[in-house]
């Protein structure tokens, strides 16, 4: 997927005959993917442009913002759903303050054949610009909100269920398992002196679901692997301070560190806890990985 950067207002595209959508896509869960499909049935090339950082890291203040698919995720999200190029907005306090007449001065310089975007976009100086701006100067098709099971499919309920530990309903959302991409780093090494050797995952920006273990499918070096990531303090075992992202694969004893993996998460098995003793953590680690191994239907 071609990749351009708009660093400043003033930037243009090398872009002709192409449909743009415009929106945050982080996820690129169900709502986006119908949104790319339906840019997609005009039959000219497709360009997403989405915005580095999410707006809401400056209008809001936040550091070190967490994203369900940080931009490598999701421009490899977004590849997979039809998307042909995306245009990523350097974000800035330019952008932040534009009033919506240059915004919409700034997407004409870009020249698109025609935009897609949701119901709810906004654009401009303290949003102040809607979809209806934009078509007095664009074809712009609108497309409404989507729904499942009586809830709007939205980043915000996904980012809800993620950190509520509801994987199963995130993963309907997003039509696919939640993934969180990062190298292996060194931890303490003690997970094997239980029985468990653990891969510690440097996570970066991805959101962590809640804490707990959960069982997850593995992606190294183009190979599945399955088993069980831990995500929390050990409470019982090598108290840390900092979340960790702790993953224990069936079957596999190799050295993998400074390695890359995925991990898509797939069911929680149980929420974070603090056992009475290391033997009784290691009882219950046992009996997760029972359940994990007939999960998948593996041999021991």
């Amino acid at each position: 997927m071609k990749e351009y950067v708009i660093a400043s207002p003033n930037d243009t595209l090398s872009l002709s005959e192409y449909t743009l959508c415009i929106g945050n896509f982080d996820g690129v869960h169900l709502g986006h993917k119908r949104l790319i499909e339906y840019a997609s049935s005009f039959g000219d090339m497709v360009c997403a442009m989405t915005f580095e950082p999410h707006p809401m890291t400056f209008i809001k203040d936040i550091k070190n913002p967490k994203y369900i698919t940080p931009y490598d995720a999701k421009c490899k999200a977004l590849a997979n759903i039809g998307c042909d190029a995306i245009c990523k907005v350097i974000f800035n306090k330019d952008f932040m303050r534009m009033p919506k007449e240059d915004f919409l001065d700034f997407l004409k310089r870009l020249n698109p054949k025609r935009v897609v975007c949701g119901y709810d976009f906004s654009f401009g100086y303290k949003g102040m610009g809607s979809p209806e701006d934009l078509k007095t100067w664009f074809e712009t098709h609108v497309m409404d909100k989507f729904m499942l099971d009586g809830i709007r499919v939205s980043s915000t309920a996904i980012r809800d269920y993620l950190l509520a530990g509801d994987i199963e309903n995130a993963n309907r959302m997003l039509n696919r398992p939640y993934m969180i991409s990062g190298v292996v780093v060194h931890g303490n090494a003690l997970g094997r002196t239980i029985g468990f050797r653990t891969a510690n995952i440097k996570y970066n920006d991805f959101i962590l679901p809640a804490n707990g273990v959960y069982l997850c499918k593995i992606k190294h070096n183009n190979e599945i692997l399955y088993g069980m990531a831990n995500i929390g303090h050990n409470p019982t075992f090598n108290m840390q301070d900092d979340i960790r992202l702790e993953i224990n694969i069936f079957n596999f004893d190799k050295d993998i560190y400074d390695e890359y993996l995925e991990v898509f998460f797939i069911t929680r098995v149980r929420p974070e806890k603090r056992f009475s003793s290391v033997d009784e953590l290691i009882e219950e680690l046992k009996s997760n990985k029972k359940y994990g191994m007939s999960y998948f239907k593996l041999n021991n």
